[in-house]
C-alpha cells in the first residue's frame, strides 16, 4: 500500500531564497528545544519575557501584515509552528 511508504512527518523549511523539504520520524521533533516567545506590540519585537504592559495592534487583513523582530540570534534557529 502506497500510504505505508509516506514519511510520518514532512517539513517544508523556509529559507530566505528557497524551501527545503525534510523528512522527520516523529512530532514533536525529539531534538526540539522549546522556547516561549511573546509578542511585544508596543516595541514591534518578539521577546523571551512577557511585555511589562498589555498592548494590542490592528492591521488590514488584506495588507502587508505585522512584522516582529528579535535581536540577532547567536546560532542558526528553526522555528516550528504546528498547523492545526
Amino acid at each position: 500500500m502506497a500510504g505505508d511508504r509516506e514519511p510520518r512527518v514532512l517539513l517544508q523549511v523556509r529559507h530566505l531564497d528557497r524551501f527545503e523539504q525534510r523528512v522527520e520520524h516523529e512530532w514533536p521533533l525529539a531534538h526540539t528545544q522549546w522556547t516561549n516567545f511573546y509578542f511585544d506590540f508596543a516595541g514591534g519585537a518578539l521577546t523571551k519575557e512577557p511585555p511589562a504592559q498589555p498592548a494590542s495592534c490592528t492591521f488590514d487583513a488584506m495588507g502587508s501584515g505585522i512584522t516582529f523582530v528579535t535581536p540577532p540570534l547567536s546560532a542558526e534557529t528553526e522555528i516550528q509552528v504546528p498547523q492545526p
